[in-house]
């Protein structure tokens, strides 16, 4: 293994800063367009790029476009390479080592995912309203697989299975942006090679009692002719990965054992979803409505009273809603609604603790597969305060106050006579009492 650029691999794991997993292999016709995308994004701190042994020009390709880089830019990257193709999952292990960020997300090498994307997945986890953060390709597009039915299939049966096995309820398991605090993805100790990457992390996550939220998120799909690597066996890797936990698999071993499986799924997933088949009519939307709550305190919870109107031509039933955010809450009429008419949601926002803008995409469905969206839209405003507990000092001996920048941007200390305050790491106080100090109090706000 080879490594282009200075490896970080021993420094010290930078605090709220997100570093971006790059496997690759052969997608020469992708990876600059791909890697000029995500460096764009602001939210990513660290691209770490790791060279699955490709055979055309991919690496050549990165080499050049790094040198067209400002110096500053450029030292965010790095490039591993392995000697020769061992998988998607040991490439990702391989970038695992040299991040030094707090946070990790994986980005293929081709475009099917688009960075953009990111910063949806960056905010939820921010928020502290989750331990991992999946972007879901299927959470406001149900038919983005309509006629790939090995595919939806694959999908629908692992989704099933992390649900019934290990009680997570996901609409798209095997997706590529997965987003970890970083230590948690290496107290994983993970084994995989291949694509059951996605199987392994997600039953660790559940076994572990992490909690997962999903965001909706774009997808381009591509063909086998185009580039995709995915492959029956690597589905089946992925099924027994996820009853049985062990990371390689045979061929002939794979498919004796999870065949059956599969047969058995299949059928209960005929039996209770009313939706396998459901690639056979398209989800009507309706325009996408702008709802403004306008200032919002932070770190508290509203409710909100929302009127919106049936604009479809015949009468409209509410059977399940979607929300891009697990901070939101909503409340829906169990009724019919005749067309033209008005009828009323309630919409519980529980805002970030860290002040800033906040947008919820709140889709609602209907059995025929129609939806009602909405953007909802505020901002979280105020200034979060606290007053620690009565401090014992001893003459002489400094303490210190720790507190996680999850929740405040920074920590701001009143002066006090004979008291000296030092701010370590952004994350760490540390008071030093002079000679002479009397007992007083202390204000402290973030």
């Amino acid at each position: 293994m080879s490594v282009i650029q200075k490896s970080q691999q021993n420094a010290p794991v930078g605090v709220d800063q997100l570093a971006a997993i790059v496997p690759l292999y052969n997608e020469q016709a992708t990876v600059t367009q791909l890697l000029s995308l995500l460096i764009a994004q602001e939210v990513v701190s660290q691209v770490v790029i790791v060279d699955d042994g490709s055979t055309d020009n991919s690496v050549p390709l990165v080499k050049e476009w790094i040198d067209t880089l400002e110096p500053a830019t450029a030292e965010r990257i790095q490039l591993v390479q392995h000697d020769r193709n061992k998988g998607k999952g040991r490439a990702i292990r391989t970038g695992l080592e040299h991040v030094t960020c707090s946070h990790v997300i994986i980005q293929d090498a081709d475009l099917e995912y688009d960075p953009a994307d990111i910063k949806k997945l960056w905010k939820v986890m921010q928020s502290g309203e989750a331990d991992v953060v999946y972007g879901s390709r299927y959470l406001d597009n149900p038919e983005l697989q309509k006629g790939r039915w090995v595919m939806q299939f694959g999908v629908r049966f692992l989704n099933l299975l992390v649900r019934v096995l290990y009680g997570v309820k996901l609409t798209d398991e095997a997706t590529c942006y997965k987003m970890f605090r970083t230590a948690d993805l290496r107290d994983m100790r993970l084994m995989c090679e291949g694509f059951e990457f996605c199987a392994e992390v997600s039953r660790f996550a559940a076994q572990s009692k992490l909690k997962v939220t999903e965001v909706p998120i774009g997808y381009k799909p591509r063909s086998v002719t185009e580039g995709k690597k995915l492959r029956l066996r690597d589905g089946l890797n992925s099924i027994f990965v996820t009853l049985f936990g062990r990371a390689k698999l045979s061929p002939r071993l794979g498919l004796a054992i999870t065949l059956p499986f599969g047969c058995a799924a299949l059928i209960l997933i005929l039996a209770v979803s009313r939706t396998v088949f459901s690639g056979h009519r398209q989800v009507e939307l309706r325009e996408l409505l702008t709802v403004e709550l306008g200032p919002l305190k932070a770190g508290t919870q509203s409710t909100h009273m929302v009127k919106l109107t049936n604009q479809f031509n015949s009468a409209f039933a509410i059977t399940h809603h979607t929300a891009s955010c697990g901070c939101t809450e909503v409340e829906f009429p169990n009724l019919e609604i005749l067309p033209s008419t008005e009828f009323t949601v309630s919409l519980t926002i529980k805002t970030p603790n860290t002040p800033g803008p906040i947008s919820v995409t709140v889709s609602l469905f209907d059995q025929q597969g129609r939806a009602i969206q909405m953007m909802v839209t505020g901002v979280a405003e105020g200034t979060v305060k606290f007053t620690p507990p009565r401090l014992l000092i001893e003459r002489g001996k400094p303490f210190q106050i720790r507190w996680s920048s999850r929740w405040f941007d920074h920590l701001s200390v009143r002066q006090h006579d004979g008291l000296v305050f030092e701010e370590e790491c952004n994350q760490v106080l540390t008071v030093s009492p002079l000679d002479g100090f009397q007992e007083s109090g202390m204000s402290v706000s973030a």
